[in-house]
């Protein structure tokens, strides 16, 4: 009985693996996708400004929870224009 149930969980493992592999290819692909869409056809990313917001806006969202998004985009308007 045991090596049934031994049996079962190696064959069930193994063949979950591929699945786990599929799916995080297929995250990634979107990801990257989603990256280089936003990068070329945001009309927004032909203004001027730091080369990684066209392609993320962490920065923006990292000084929005320390409060100081507003003085983030003081400088880069004082640095870019606009």
């Amino acid at each position: 009985m045991l090596s049934d149930n031994i049996k079962w969980a190696l064959a069930y493992s193994t063949s979950i693996a591929p699945l786990w592999a599929i799916f995080l290819g297929l995250f990634v692909s979107w990801f990257i996708s989603k990256l280089a869409f936003r990068a070329y056809t945001n009309p927004l990313s032909k203004l001027p400004g730091p080369w990684h917001t066209r392609w993320t806006d962490v920065l923006e969202k990292y000084y929005y929870m320390k409060g100081r998004k507003h003085a983030y985009v003081h400088e880069l308007h004082q640095k870019y224009g606009l």
